[in-house]
């Protein structure tokens, strides 16, 4: 009767950021050649391997290869707007008198002056529309993070930020993207 360990959702969500992650460094290192279905596969074969061991965790290959054609599908929508990416995995923070704000922010884009932030979820993408409490309540306290993040990224940099996205490599049908404007 021992509690059976639930970490393969923790180490696909890390494997599929991770390896998102390294298109974005390959980008901002302009080296966008570098962004090839056999390297991306590399770098998520890598990833796993490092994050299995790291959380003594692994998960079943139908698990890895969903995830993997995920990541691939994140490449193909995304391949004409590498320009747009600014910065990804930032890490920022507020001192404020009472508090410190602090946060990771996923990825960050734009043109000009305006930029959008973007959060990446692994799993299903929530129904917008969806009238059921347990919903609405996750996707306000993603909206809320993000309001929290463009606070954050407008006081560090002098950017405006003009959108939030929350954004779903799993699906398929859709758009992967959970838009919000920004609400100070």
């Amino acid at each position: 009767e021992f509690t059976e360990v639930r970490t393969g959702g923790v180490l696909g969500g890390q494997l599929l950021h991770q390896t998102i992650e390294d298109i974005h460094k390959a980008v901002l290192k302009g080296e966008e050649s570098k962004i090839t279905n056999e390297n991306i596969e590399n770098w998520f074969n890598t990833n796993y391997i490092l994050l299995s061991k790291q959380m003594r965790a692994y998960l079943h290959k139908a698990q890895q290869l969903s995830l993997l054609k995920q990541v691939l599908k994140y490449k193909e929508r995304q391949k004409n707007n590498w320009h747009l990416i600014k910065e990804a995995e930032v890490d920022v923070s507020l001192v404020k008198e009472n508090f410190i704000l602090k946060g990771t922010i996923d990825l960050i884009q734009g043109e000009n002056n305006t930029v959008e932030l973007i959060d990446f979820k692994s799993g299903d993408k929530p129904d917008v529309n969806s009238t059921d409490e347990h919903t609405r309540s996750l996707i306000n306290r993603c909206r809320r993070q993000l309001e929290v993040y463009a606070h954050l990224v407008e006081e560090r940099t002098g950017h405006t930020v003009s959108k939030m996205h929350l954004y779903y490599p799993k699906e398929d049908d859709g758009s992967p993207y959970v838009s919000f404007r920004k609400n100070e």
